[in-house]
């Protein structure tokens, strides 16, 4: 039971939750008399009360936790466009071309045991960029107050800049002692760590970096741990020496009804106010004092089937999670009332669950129309206890062969376990089992029939990992009436086979505007006009770097003009130009230097037939690069029509994919799941 609650714990909608689950205590009959009952639990959970431990001093039970932030928790923000730059490698802080940067972190410190209490505390950072960093300046960790903590996720340069600061933490950093690969350790004073405690019962605590003000340029970077999902080995590190709460501390406080609607609560309220007016206010529970968790047992199985079926689930859950973890001394059993007669089974009412709001406005609107019933009509009745809210079963994603004979022996004791606690799903009559919308099609043959309308989604879906390393292309083998402006995009693998249909064209979408962008999205590939050849417009690749807000022209043809620009996963860009008259495939570095053209047209077939009514000029176009950057694959007219071809990363070794007598065009070879940024 105590490692499902751990696991649970580490949901952050659950945590609150959790820290009441992790406060198991004994019953004591006449602890305390009725009429200061309900005050002493207001005491002892108004927010921010931080539960203390007797022990101030380490003991053998002194723990040491480290926590990290998590990806969508470090960063930093600017004042250059007010964004918040998360789940990237960076924690920017300084200014840079005369614009501000802070730093932000947020650690979850729910893996505190309850009631402990922090002896010590240290912040860990390590640095990664100095090359703007100036001699001077100095740079200051502060611990911000807890209402920024529920608001991180929607985090902005104001948001943060404004954040009403607790304290510094450590001493200022100076310029000398910030350096690429070097940890700065800042530890926590005294009353410092007295603020972290206070932390505590929310969960959460946030910090700043603020770096030296002024217009000089003076920028230092430190390492977040992330690399394009990928954590590292350096993220920012809190280390806590924390003394858990003792055993023979706890002192239990009976916990009040919460009041059925609004008119009992200001009834209690009112009451309350009478007493303090006429004997004080309620005394304060000490420190150690909480409210104990009562263990509803099992009923007892109305026959020998459900018996039956309580050791399978046992013996599954035995087989899942080990044997159960013993009950600690303080935990304590409730006993059910007894009754004449076992109720009668009622037939059950479904009740569909409430869809989860899109966004933050849709929350608060919620949150205001049942404020509004609540004052006016009291809390919602309770549904009866016959109603059920049905339990939608999704399945399991297609799942790849297992990589070893280990893991397939894994893979098949879960199932097994699986079919020991869920049993027959068709038994039970609240269970749903969700039929998932298909995201290829297999297509027998080189024509997907009969003919399918694909619709793409509203918003751009992140692409599934099923289909990293595959090649999407645009065909009119089918479409309706008019195939060339109702494309449908089929997909295949690098070899050629496995032909499908992709129901979401959104996902192609997706993975087409992903290919113009870095691994690490710093920088975007574009096309722009340029004043070249006798004073004309001619497109030219350009490179734009969202680090430092500034844009690169990579390609300087005289009257050729460039488009289709994609980066290469190891650090090239491929794109297309007409420079020779005819469209080929270029490439060019990072920094605009080694422009090589990769395929050639044959120039002697185009020298015969120009001129003539069936001419047909070869074209390419429409690179994208493999995975691994040591392939491209393109579309090509060379056979007379549009075709997919692949080659490798120099040009050599080209060879077609598809060969049929239809169009195949503007093919993307898949790599990434993360959707590219906005512009």
């Amino acid at each position: 039971m105590n490692n499902q609650i751990t696991d649970q714990c580490r949901i952050p909608s659950l945590r609150q939750a959790c820290r009441a689950q992790k406060i198991v205590a004994i019953l004591a009959s006449g602890l305390l008399f009725a009429g200061f009952g309900l005050m002493l639990l207001a005491q002892l959970t108004a927010p921010g009360t931080a539960i203390a431990a007797l022990q101030t001093t380490p003991s053998a039970n002194a723990l040491t936790i480290e926590v990290t932030p998590a990806p969508r928790a470090v960063g930093w923000v600017t004042d250059l466009d007010g964004r918040a730059y998360f789940d990237g490698s960076t924690i920017h802080a300084g200014v840079f071309k005369e614009h501000r940067y802070l730093g932000a972190l947020q650690f979850d410190l729910s893996a505190v045991p309850a009631g402990a209490t922090i002896l010590s505390a240290e912040l860990e950072l390590t640095g990664l960029d100095s090359q703007y960093t100036a001699i001077t300046g100095t740079w200051q960790v502060r611990l911000l107050e807890s209402t920024i903590d529920d608001r991180w996720l929607l985090l902005d340069y104001p948001l943060l800049q404004q954040a009403a600061v607790e304290m510094a933490i450590g001493p200022a950093l100076p310029a000398a002692e910030l350096q690429a690969g070097q940890t700065n350790r800042l530890a926590f004073e005294a009353g410092q760590v007295a603020a972290l405690q206070a932390h505590l019962p929310n969960g959460l605590v946030s910090f700043r970096i603020d770096g030296p003000a002024g217009d000089e340029q003076n920028l230092f970077t430190w390492d977040s741990g992330f690399r394009a999902g990928e954590i590292l080995s350096t993220p920012p590190l809190l280390r806590l020496v924390v003394e858990p709460i003792a055993e023979e501390d706890y002192v239990i406080v009976t916990a009040t009804a919460t009041p059925e609607n609004v008119v009992t609560r200001a009834a209690l309220a009112a009451t309350a106010t009478q007493i303090a007016a006429k004997i004080g206010t309620f005394t304060p529970a000490p420190p150690n004092w909480i409210t104990p968790v009562v263990i509803q047992p099992s009923p007892t199985p109305a026959n020998a089937a459900t018996a039956n079926f309580n050791v399978a689930v046992l013996t599954a859950e035995a087989f899942l999670f080990g044997t159960a973890t013993p009950l600690p001394f303080n935990a304590w059993t409730a006993t059910p009332a007894a009754t004449s007669t076992p109720p009668a089974p009622a037939a059950l009412v479904i009740v569909t669950s409430t869809p989860t709001p899109e966004n933050i406005v849709t929350v608060a609107a919620l949150a205001r129309r049942a404020t509004t019933v609540a004052e006016a009509t009291g809390t919602y009745t309770p549904v009866p206890k016959n109603w059920v809210t049905p339990m939608i079963v999704t399945p399991r994603p297609g799942q790849p062969p297992a990589a070893n004979p280990a893991t397939a022996t894994f893979q098949a004791q879960v199932a097994t376990a699986e079919a020991y606690l869920l049993g027959p799903l068709a038994a039970l009559p609240n269970v749903w089992t969700a039929t998932p919308t298909p995201i290829l099609i297999p297509v027998q043959g080189d024509i997907a029939t009969p003919w399918i309308t694909a619709t793409p989604t509203p918003t751009a879906p992140p692409v599934p990992e099923l289909l990293l390393g595959k090649i999407a292309f645009l065909s009119n083998r089918s479409g309706g009436p008019e195939p060339l402006r109702n494309p449908l995009v089929y997909v295949i693998d690098p070899d050629g086979s496995n032909l499908s249909l992709l129901v979401d064209p959104s996902i192609y979408t997706a993975a087409a505007d992903r290919d113009q962008f870095s691994p690490d999205q710093r920088y975007r590939a574009f096309v722009k006009d340029t004043t070249r050849f006798e004073n004309r417009a001619v497109p030219a690749i350009f490179k734009f770097d969202y680090y430092d807000d500034s844009e690169q022209q990579l390609t300087f043809f005289g009257a050729g003009a460039a488009w289709d620009p994609v980066w290469s996963p190891a650090g090239q860009l491929a794109f297309v130009s007409n420079d020779t008259r005819d469209d080929e495939i270029w490439v060019v570095n990072a920094d605009g230097s080694a422009v090589q053209r990769l395929t050639r047209t044959n120039e002697d077939y185009n020298a015969r037939e120009s001129g003539k009514d069936t001419f047909l000029p070869e074209q390419n176009g429409h690179p994208s690069w493999s995975p691994d950057g040591t392939q491209l694959v393109f579309w090509s007219n060379r056979t007379g029509h549009r075709q997919i071809w692949i080659m490798d990363a120099n040009g050599e070794n080209p060879r077609s994919l598809s060969t049929t007598g239809y169009d195949d065009w503007d093919p993307v070879w898949i790599k990434y799941t993360d959707p590219a940024r906005i512009p």
